[in-house]
């Protein structure tokens, strides 16, 4: 009995130990795919002349959330609001309903990170991108939230 007692508790450890590890590997995949998203969407906007910055500006994260696309000869504000909605539309893809990950482009503190209420936009300060999203820690959900500052 008390080996089959000591048998039992060393395989409930494991499992234990394998939810955690698959937990951090889908917050690891998660976290990798919010990266690229990001990084797609500042390559687009360090691609453009500095004077077209501002038309990647956003008010919050509902901005640009509908598809739109931009054709052969668009101006910069279409080129912006085109590449503002691939952006968000790769965030959906990223994460489940569950993860409800939000983004925006605007100025503010960069030190101020975003939440998923507010992506604390403000007039002033460098223009960033701003993303917030939820993960899975044990039985209950943490807020993460990042700022990349675009540099020209």
């Amino acid at each position: 009995m008390v080996a089959l007692a000591v048998w039992l508790t060393a395989l409930l450890a494991l499992a234990g130990a394998q939810g955690r590890s698959l937990q951090h590997a889908r917050e690891a995949e998660l976290r990798g795919r919010i990266d690229a998203a990001v990084e797609n969407l500042a390559s687009a906007i360090q691609a453009r002349p500095d004077s077209h910055w501002v038309h990647y500006v956003e008010a919050g994260y509902a901005d640009h959330a509908s598809p739109q696309d931009c054709p052969a000869q668009c101006d910069p504000a279409q080129r912006a609001a085109a590449d503002l909605s691939r952006f968000k539309q790769s965030l959906r893809r990223s994460g489940g309903m569950a993860e409800r990950i939000s983004g925006a482009v605007c100025r503010g503190d960069v030190k101020k990170l975003p939440t998923a209420a507010s992506p604390g936009c403000g007039g002033s300060g460098p223009l960033a991108i701003r993303v917030a999203w939820r993960s899975r820690q044990g039985r209950g959900w943490q807020e993460h939230a990042d700022v990349w500052p675009l540099l020209p």
